[in-house]
């Protein structure tokens, strides 16, 4: 599953570049992120924020590419109509939108029920489980990351300085999390981890200001890099790694300590589940 995010987010990626079309692949990259979220942390709620992007990421893909179609077809019969650089473009989208709804079949599989499991084998496979290595990993893709955001923020100075610098300790201290101890379903020593937890907490409440003081703060809104490239679209993208990274380590947590978020809104969550997996059983069956 993370295999196919992955190359679906290069491909959007590429497809963001294209002067015209790239907003149709915004929907593709925010559902990927879902399903990165939903393989590392298989929770329901994560999976169904990944069955309503990736629904909305297809019609956007689909739609795209069958624009793409008609364009550079257009061009070939009546190249007066268009320039040629649309047409390259459409081209090009094509190419990149292909694979990209072939994937999203694959990927619409692994979110429903599968043919050859049955959904308790399915379940089964998806238990959740606290993923250690999850905070060890992140701290080394992130390790670059890190540095980028405290250049950036540190370079506008003022009190940002303090905010490029926090999400960098925080990491350096992961590496040190020790492995935890469960005895009788319950975290021996636990302190550790909600120190972590109440951290990370204040940290996504901190990236989600600092994206919304690059309305308000002058010196995020009209600042740029390199005299040219606005400063906040930096800090978005930037920010949103940090904020979905985040998201994952409290789901984890919340594995660990078998709580549930969603405590209050868990019935009515159970019978909205219970009625999506119904519904893919029918298509499932109409399929055959």
């Amino acid at each position: 599953m993370i295999t196919f995010a992955v190359i679906q987010i290069f491909l959007s990626s590429l497809g963001i570049c294209l002067s015209t079309l790239y907003k149709y692949h915004y929907a593709n990259l925010v559902a990927q992120v879902c399903m990165i979220v939903y393989s590392l942390v298989p929770v329901d709620i994560a999976r169904l924020f990944g069955i309503a992007t990736l629904g909305f990421a297809s019609v956007s893909t689909i739609f795209s590419w069958f624009l793409s179609f008609v364009r550079f077809w257009r061009y070939l019969f009546f190249p007066t109509r268009q320039n040629f650089i649309f047409f390259g473009e459409c081209l090009v989208n094509f190419l990149l939108t292909t694979p990209q709804a072939i994937f999203f079949m694959y990927q619409a599989k692994q979110l429903a029920f599968p043919d050859k499991f049955s959904m308790e084998i399915y379940k089964t496979v998806k238990k959740l489980s606290y993923r250690h290595v999850l905070y060890t990993h992140a701290v080394k893709l992130l390790f670059f990351h890190d540095f980028l955001y405290a250049a950036i923020l540190y370079d506008v100075g003022t009190w940002y300085e303090f905010f490029g610098f926090t999400q960098f300790i925080v990491h350096a201290l992961m590496m040190f999390i020790p492995r935890p101890t469960v005895v009788a379903g319950k975290v021996k020593d636990p302190n550790v981890f909600r120190g972590f937890v109440a951290v990370w907490a204040i940290l996504f409440v901190q990236h989600v200001l600092t994206i919304i003081f690059t309305f308000t703060d002058v010196a995020l809104s009209e600042g740029t890099l390199f005299e040219s490239t606005p400063i906040r679209y930096v800090v978005w993208l930037l920010c949103g790694v940090y904020i979905v990274a985040l998201t994952v380590y409290l789901l984890n947590a919340a594995v660990l300590f078998n709580v549930d978020p969603c405590l209050k809104l868990r019935p009515k969550i159970d019978d909205f589940v219970n009625a999506v997996d119904k519904l893919f059983g029918r298509l499932s069956i109409r399929g055959r």
